[in-house]
């Protein structure tokens, strides 16, 4: 083998070999950009809003969760026209007396576990909350997360949370 064929099989291996890691280099890249749109294209992934913020109350947040625990009071949630969709939500909170609770402020948020981004929120209209009724909320059967969280005039603070599973 002379010197120039030498060299033009030295020049075509080096033009093999580094096709092939730039190849390689090409395809990690092309995988994470579609790792990229996949994350954030996809609706049942959720991000927590304020994450952070909320991590760091998170000692506040169980403290409140103690306090509203204390209060004694009763909720019950339950799908209403359970067996079609739409269905609807009652909700009911009594005191630890079987007395309903007089409410100055307050929302009902629930969203479904394979949508969580898609949290829908309902203000409580202030007064005697006794019993609410929300025809129709549920569009689609699922898992759903409900979260109450209502504030009364003596400054008490009640927070209720519980899934609830919303069949055709």
């Amino acid at each position: 083998m002379s010197s120039t064929e030498v060299q033009k099989a030295n020049r075509r291996a080096a033009w093999r070999w580094g096709s092939l890691v730039v190849g390689l280099l090409g395809l990690q890249v092309l995988g994470g950009i579609v790792a990229i749109i996949l994350a954030t294209g996809d609706e049942s992934v959720a991000v927590v809003p304020n994450y952070h913020e909320k991590a760091l109350r998170w000692d506040e947040e169980v403290a409140a969760q103690a306090a509203s625990a204390a209060l004694g009071w009763q909720c019950d949630v339950h799908p209403i026209e359970q067996g079609s969709l739409p269905a609807g939500l009652k909700v009911s909170l009594t005191t630890r007396e079987g007395a309903p609770v007089v409410v100055t402020s307050g929302s009902l948020r629930f969203y479904r576990h394979a949508r969580a981004s898609d949290v829908q929120e309902v203000p409580i209209p202030t007064g005697t909350f006794a019993a609410m009724e929300l025809p129709g909320c549920f569009q689609v059967a699922g898992l759903w997360q409900i979260m109450l969280d209502l504030k009364t005039d003596s400054g008490d603070r009640f927070l209720f949370s519980k899934e609830l599973l919303v069949r055709k």
